[in-house]
């Protein structure tokens, strides 16, 4: 299948989709959207497919959301995309990405802004490197958020400290990111995505089916009560315990060897 404005590799368990925008520091074009879309759901679908990486190309810019220039010039129906792009909400693509029943990380090299902002929110990990700087500056512009970011930074963040990164407009570096929680961790730039991989492969060594479970466990218990969340965790585990990955991980605990999971 062949993508424009992004790239798309898979190797070893791991997908990582490459924002390939560089001299626009990864801006959104509708093909790039369209192109994230249709190789998160490749991922999705493939069972070999254990972990999504999202980066951006070049060392400036992670994504930095709606590529203004380009939309004075062209439509979504010029790019291909028809009504079904022009009509969705502008979170669609972060929401495609936070649904993944995959573990997702984003590597983020440069600034993660607007649009891009949210993208890399929507991720289920935040790996920067000192490159790195974050903030959603839609205020900027005169607009309220979108791609998910009201949604996804008071619960990263708390709630006082979103509305004032939300409400200042102002970028914060990657180690100020670390230190509210932001992101997981920061790197030097030449180890982003050496460190981004490692991660990624120690994450395909766990069990696919108690990974999606647990991915699913820990979002939903954000929206239930104590009660509910022990009735979900109890249906979710009756799922895996009769799968055939619970059987090979408890013959390695009893034989003091590494499980080697199936996704079965």
């Amino acid at each position: 299948m062949d993508y424009e404005d992004i790239i798309f590799e898979k190797e070893e368990g791991i997908a990582t989709i490459t924002l390939n925008r560089p001299e626009r520091m990864n801006a959104y074009s509708p093909k790039m959207r369209f192109g994230i879309a249709r190789a998160i759901e490749e991922a999705a679908d493939d069972p070999e497919i254990r972990v999504l990486i999202l980066t951006g190309a070049g060392d400036r810019g992670f994504c930095t959301g709606n590529d203004w220039v380009l939309q004075a010039s062209q439509n979504p129906a010029d790019a291909g995309l028809g009504e079904r792009y022009r009509f969705s909400p502008l979170g669609w693509l972060a929401a495609r990405v936070h649904r993944l029943d995959k573990p997702s990380i984003a590597a983020v090299n440069g600034v993660a802004a607007g649009g891009g902002f949210g993208l890399a929110l929507s991720c289920d990990f935040r790996i920067a490197s000192e490159n790195a700087r974050f903030g959603p500056v839609f205020i900027r512009r005169g607009l309220a958020l979108d791609t998910g970011v009201a949604y996804f930074l008071p619960r990263l963040v708390g709630l006082p400290k979103a509305l004032e990164i939300c409400l200042s407009g102002d970028l914060l570096d990657a180690r100020e990111a670390e230190r509210i929680g932001l992101v997981n961790r920061v790197v030097p730039f030449d180890e982003l995505m050496k460190e981004a991989r490692s991660f990624a492969a120690k994450l395909t060594k766990q069990a696919p089916i108690a990974a999606q479970m647990t991915k699913r466990q820990i979002y939903r218990a954000q929206l239930l009560s104590l009660e509910e969340t022990l009735e979900f965790e109890t249906y979710l585990q009756q799922f895996c315990i009769n799968s055939e990955d619970v059987k090979e991980g408890v013959a390695a605990f009893i034989e003091k060897r590494t499980p080697e999971f199936k996704g079965r």
